[in-house]
């Protein structure tokens, strides 16, 4: 080639360059470059560069089984939508994620064990392996801008992956952040939930947690959204505290909680609104139970991961967290054997407390930031006050249910009183194994505690799903809570405060079992529970012996059967039941 053609080649690039500069306006480098994605334990992480993006632009994410390409984008599969620019950054770090206030500097996102941050100012999405595509998984990420319009090209190695990826449906694991117990600490150890209350997870608490989960389509409005928690040891148990956030993207200060002003709301430890990230579709969505299914997802790992008993599994939780106790332990009382509940709300409805207060406004930031009300649903065909209802559950319920340690204050302005002694009485004409306590305090009335209150479980056998153990009610050293009115009722009082028990035995031959009472000359009805060696039949005629006196006990139609009137004087008393 000669000299002048070469020069003239070169002319005419530079001329092109020239162009695409003199158009400088219009030119913009790709939105999304460098998409990589790396498989582990049944998730493929998905991270990418951004460039020149719109603050009110959204990222979408699709999946197919073969190489996408513009041609083949409209049959691949839409896995992820409304992911916010600079999805890397760890929103748990920033206080104004929580409350309306100061950004904090950004920091990215953790996705390997003790790994380095990700580049905050980049992509991650987190994609949970499913059984129609294991083998062959390419990937591609698109923009849509403020306007609904969505960007649809595919660069292969710059916004969509140029191989496919290989995985296998198995149980996510989380992250680790740092120190935690080893694998297998539990050995055989009981395994605690402790919830905490309304907004205690901000002011510093993400920065303790040793765990970081990204969640499946079953834990999120999409997948891939992050949980944080936090776990401990000691020689008894190990002890997870879960952090009750759910990012939304938006601000939900129409729900009229200041602490929804941010853009990751508290769940009430169930779930949120399926439409929730978009403030115009909101009213088209039910609320799922995201949280729940998170908190459940936590104990089967737990149980895996540190080898802990299955059987003795239990929650204890504050204020919005012992709500979320019980509401969690009864409607799921085959992975929960006790509850310990400190001033909780056991339903959500329209009983006033102090100020008129109405535990149904409890719901608006989960509803997705408006007012709720008895008729809204949850995705499982019943309204959500209902489906949340301890009261309801400890009546209708036709099986086991959680023990249960509730505590609450007559004056407590957070929650209201008068939803109490309906829950109390509940209880009690189930025959549920409980024991309440409640003084003229409020939200903090469990600061200073009688001995006995404070220590009961400690009292008591330890609790495990496949253990029997009695329930009792009619106990005459009851107090009375009166209507619901602070002016009513009992100042202090307590159901079953003093019984203890020991010595079960559970077997084919029979059921058996001392009982303790603090309070002398007081009776009470005893009904075994949980019995899995000795079946009760439905209706069948019993024998009972109470420190030798013999009596004949028939069963009710579930096959309860209940010992009435035993005399406590102070001392031990055995109780047998046999055939």
């Amino acid at each position: 080639m000669s000299y002048p053609t070469r020069m003239a080649r070169a002319c005419l690039r530079l001329s092109g360059v020239g162009l695409l500069l003199s158009a400088g306006a219009a030119w913009a480098a790709p939105a999304v470059s460098n998409l990589n994605a790396v498989y582990r334990s049944g998730q493929v992480f998905l991270t990418w560069s951004e460039t020149n993006v719109p603050a009110d632009t959204t990222f979408n994410v699709y999946l197919s089984e073969t190489a996408l390409t513009p041609q083949t984008l409209d049959s691949a599969a839409l896995i992820g939508h409304t992911i916010e620019k600079y999805s890397a950054t760890d929103w748990w770090l920033d206080p104004a994620a929580f409350t309306q206030g100061t950004p904090a500097s950004p920091q990215g996102f953790v996705i390997e064990d003790e790994g380095r941050p990700l580049n905050p100012r980049s992509g991650l999405f987190v994609h949970t392996v499913t059984d129609d595509n294991v083998d062959r998984m390419h990937f591609a990420v698109t923009t849509t801008a403020g306007d609904g319009t969505e960007d649809r090209s595919v660069v292969p190695g710059a916004n969509a992956t140029r191989g496919a990826v290989r995985g296998a449906v198995e149980m996510p694991q989380p992250v680790r952040l740092g120190d935690a117990p080893q694998p297998g600490a539990g050995r055989g150890r009981a395994l605690v939930l402790r919830l905490h209350g309304r907004g205690a997870d901000a002011n510093g608490a993400a920065q303790g947690a040793n765990f970081v989960m990204y969640g499946t389509t079953k834990h999120g409005w999409r997948q891939g959204l992050a949980r944080r928690f936090t776990v401990f040891g000691n020689p008894n148990r190990i002890e997870v505290d879960p952090l009750d956030r759910m990012w939304v993207g938006r601000s939900l200060a129409s729900s009229g909680d200041r602490r929804d002003s941010g853009k990751a709301i508290n769940t009430w430890w169930y779930g949120g609104n399926n439409k929730i990230y978009d403030a115009a579709k909101v009213h088209e969505g039910v609320v799922v139970n995201y949280t729940e299914r998170y908190l459940l997802w936590l104990v089967e790992w737990a149980q895996s991961y540190y080898g802990t008993n299955p059987n003795m599994t239990g929650l204890e939780g504050f204020s919005m967290g012992g709500s979320g106790a019980i509401s969690l332990g009864f409607n799921h009382p085959e992975t929960f054997s006790f509850i310990l509940a400190r001033v909780p709300l056991p339903v959500y409805g329209q009983r006033e407390g102090f100020h008129g207060l109405r535990t149904i406004h409890r719901l608006n930031g989960l509803a997705g930031g408006f007012a709720a009300d008895e008729t809204l649903m949850s995705d499982e065909g019943v309204p959500v006050v209902e489906r949340m209802d301890a009261i309801r559950i400890a009546a209708e319920h036709p099986g086991e249910l959680p023990y249960l340690v509730v505590l609450n204050g007559r004056r407590d302005e957070s929650m209201p009183w008068a939803n109490n002694p309906p829950f109390y009485r509940a209880l009690a004409e189930g025959r549920r194994g409980f024991m309440a306590y409640w003084n003229n305090g409020g939200h903090d009335m469990f600061r200073n505690l009688p001995a006995d209150i404070s220590g009961h479980l400690d009292r008591l056998p330890a609790f495990a799903s496949d253990q029997a153990y009695p329930a009792f009610s009619n106990f005459t050293g009851n107090g009375e809570p009166g209507n619901g009115s602070i002016t009513d009722g009992d100042i202090e009082g307590a159901f079953n405060r003093g019984l203890v028990w020991s010595g079960v035995e559970d077997s084919d031959r029979g059921f058996a079992v001392t009982v303790t009472s603090d309070v002398r000359g007081a009776r009470v009805d005893v009904t075994p529970r949980r019995l899995t060696g000795f079946v009760v039949a439905p209706n069948e005629s019993l024998r009972a012996t109470v420190d030798g006196r013999v009596l004949n006990v028939r069963a009710d139609a579930q096959g309860l059967v209940t010992i009435p009137g035993v005399a406590l004087s102070g001392a031990p008393i055995r109780i047998e039941l046999t055939r």
